[in-house]
């Protein structure tokens, strides 16, 4: 069975050099070179790729999940009005909304959505009215309030 060596190991050995070799009593077929550590990189360098990769999809994940419950949030706890949307961006990862509205105090709020799914924001159009939910005490913080049909 054919085993990975460390390459600056396998440089100093030479045809007819005497190796030293580890293996299991009970089972002689798993051995390696004494002083041979390029098993040992590849699985620790295997393992850190795949625990970067989790990271980032598990962060992916927890920033949606987040975002998700800040929107509900606003959608059972904020105050509703009617916002109009200034300009709409489409883009390879999604759709950028710019949109106005008037908190209960009478002051102008702008601020900005993404949408990942084009499809949601199909009837946000520029200048189209829109429900808007944004936090009493912080307006700044908004939520437009989009009604998916299905079909």
């Amino acid at each position: 069975m054919g085993r990975k060596v460390q390459r600056k190991l396998l440089k100093d050995i030479k045809k007819g050099d005497k190796i030293q070799i580890k293996y299991l009593k009970d089972k002689p077929s798993i051995c390696q070179i004494v002083g041979n550590i390029g098993s040992i990189i590849t699985r620790i360098g295997f393992l850190v790729i795949f625990t970067i990769m989790w990271l980032i999809i598990f962060t992916i994940m927890f920033s949606q999940i987040v975002k998700t419950v800040e929107v509900v949030s606003l959608y059972k706890h904020g105050i509703a009005t009617k916002g109009i949307v200034l300009s709409k961006k489409i883009k390879t990862t999604g759709v950028d909304i710019s949109y106005q509205f008037t908190d209960n105090r009478g002051k102008v709020h702008v601020s900005k959505e993404k949408f990942r799914r084009v499809e949601i924001a199909n009837d946000l159009v520029e200048g189209a009215t829109m429900t808007v939910f944004y936090k009493k005490d912080n307006p700044a913080k908004s939520a437009i309030f989009v009604h998916r049909h299905r079909k």
